[in-house]
């Protein structure tokens, strides 16, 4: 059965880098979002967590606003922004920890607002150059390219909204992708 599960995930991870190598291609090169759709922002977060591994995604703790949310987006590339801050959050957090994954509505900005908060391994300061291609947020111990933070906020620009990092003074991170109600 671990050979299974070890397998599964590394499909999983082929699959991830080979999505975003296209999206990140897409994104560079056409800039917008082919077609904008009314989406249930909760359905997409939940399929984004299904394309992690089983074992990682119950460290998740949901709390959505409500069952059912809807904005206009692009339901592909926003599950492929989403899925980026999710393994972000599996990938830079201590094994077993829990991360807290939000889905909620903020008035002042009409807003949808997804957000995911976990710790961080160790007590790294993340740059504001965070987002930027190419720039690997807390250490080179992890595999990737550095682009899965720069493809999630070209998504959030993409559906006119925007990503941010809060660090608090601990360990915690909490990365925010806002989408216009």
């Amino acid at each position: 059965k671990r050979t299974i599960e070890t397998a599964s995930s590394t499909l999983n991870s082929i699959v991830l880098s080979i999505s975003n190598s296209i999206l990140g291609a897409t994104l560079i090169t056409k800039g917008r979002v082919q077609k904008l759709e009314l989406t249930d922002i909760c359905c997409v977060v939940e399929l984004a967590l299904l394309d992690i591994d089983e074992i990682e995604a119950r460290r998740f703790e949901r709390k959505f606003a409500q069952p059912v949310m809807f904005a206009d987006a692009d339901p592909i590339v926003l599950r492929l922004g989403v899925r980026n801050l999710i393994e972000n959050a599996v990938k830079y957090s201590p094994r077993q920890s829990k991360i807290l994954l939000k889905v909620e509505i903020d008035d002042e900005q009409l807003a949808l607002v997804i957000s995911v908060t976990n710790e961080i391994e160790g007590s790294a300061k993340l740059g504001p150059d965070i987002f930027n291609r190419a720039r690997r947020g807390v250490d080179k111990k992890y595999d990737g390219y550095g682009l899965g933070l720069y493809i999630a906020k070209e998504v959030a620009k993409l559906h006119r909204g925007s990503l941010c990092c809060q660090q608090s003074s601990g360990d915690a991170v909490t990365f925010e992708l806002s989408l216009p109600a």
